[in-house]
C-alpha cells in the first residue's frame, strides 16, 4: 500500500466511495438509492481500538485539525437520517464526509501536518 501513498483503511474507504459513484446509476434505475459517510474519528467506545491500532498522535493530530474534536455518534446519525428522509429523495452516489472540514482542509492544501507522525 505504501505505493499508493496511503495505508490500507483509507484506501478501503476511497474503495467504497467510488463503488458508491459507480452503482448509483444502476441502483437508482432500480428504485434505488446509494450513499456513503466518511465520519473523522467518532467519540464512541471503538476510538480507544482506531488509538491503539493507528496512534494517538495520528488521531490526536486528525481530531484537532477536524474542528477540535471528534464527531459525535448522533452528528453521524443526523446525516443518515437525511439520506433516509424526502429531502434527500434525489441524492444518490455521493458521500459525504463528517469531520469537521478536515477532508476540504486536505483537498485544498491547509492541513498544518507538523503534528502527523
Amino acid at each position: 500500500m505504501a505505493a499508493l501513498g496511503q495505508g490500507p483503511y483509507n484506501f478501503t474507504k476511497e474503495i467504497v466511495e467510488v463503488y458508491t459513484m459507480r452503482s448509483s446509476r444502476a441502483a437508482m434505475r432500480r428504485g434505488v438509492r446509494i450513499n456513503t459517510v466518511c465520519p473523522g474519528p467518532i467519540d464512541t467506545p471503538l476510538l480507544p481500538e482506531f488509538r491503539a491500532t493507528t496512534s494517538d498522535a495520528i488521531i490526536d493530530w486528525n481530531i484537532r485539525e477536524m474542528n477540535g474534536r471528534a464527531v459525535s455518534p448522533r452528528e453521524v446519525a443526523a446525516t443518515l437520517a437525511f439520506f433516509a428522509a424526502p429531502a434527500s429523495s434525489y441524492v444518490s452516489g455521493v458521500n459525504i464526509d463528517i469531520d469537521g472540514g478536515f477532508s476540504a482542509a486536505a483537498a485544498s492544501g491547509q492541513l498544518d501536518m507538523s503534528g502527523r507522525s
